[in-house]
């Protein structure tokens, strides 16, 4: 069995090691020091995603949310709606847009946002934050 000590859970009740054998996690212990030298190797969390989105989240918050929408219809009904509530030149972005929930998962068509507005720019950004489709712009 190996301890690798570098690894630091802090708590209440303070710091732990993980011991492990064969690179598998055997048990979190509480920490007994400073612990063994890992020759320059570390551990990094494979089961955590260890960054986060805090300012696109804030700005987020300022964007029509459409998580609750189940449906094509659905989408587009909270589009038009929050557009007539719009000030001139400004656009119309939308976020947790997810046609993974639509019967078929089929994306809307640019054809189906320009009938909203031909003149305002609108973006709806998927769920996951990454996920691109010309289609619906």
């Amino acid at each position: 069995m190996e301890k690798l000590c570098n690894f630091r859970r802090y708590d209440v009740e303070g710091r732990w090691q993980m011991v492990t054998d064969h690179h598998q996690i055997v048990t979190v212990l509480p920490d007994a020091g400073d612990g063994l030298d890992l020759d320059g190797k570390f551990v990094l969390p494979g089961f955590i995603d260890a960054h986060c989105h805090i300012l696109p989240t804030g700005l987020d918050l300022q964007k029509l949310h459409l998580g609750h929408c189940e449906t094509p219809e659905q989408v587009l009904d909270a589009v038009r709606d929050y557009e007539k509530t719009m000030e001139e030149g400004k656009w119309c972005l939308a976020v947790h847009y997810d046609q993974t929930k639509f019967p078929g998962a089929t994306h809307l068509h640019r054809s189906h946002l320009d009938a909203i507005s031909s003149t305002r720019p609108i973006l709806l950004r998927s769920v996951n934050g990454h996920r691109h489709d010309d289609r619906t712009l």
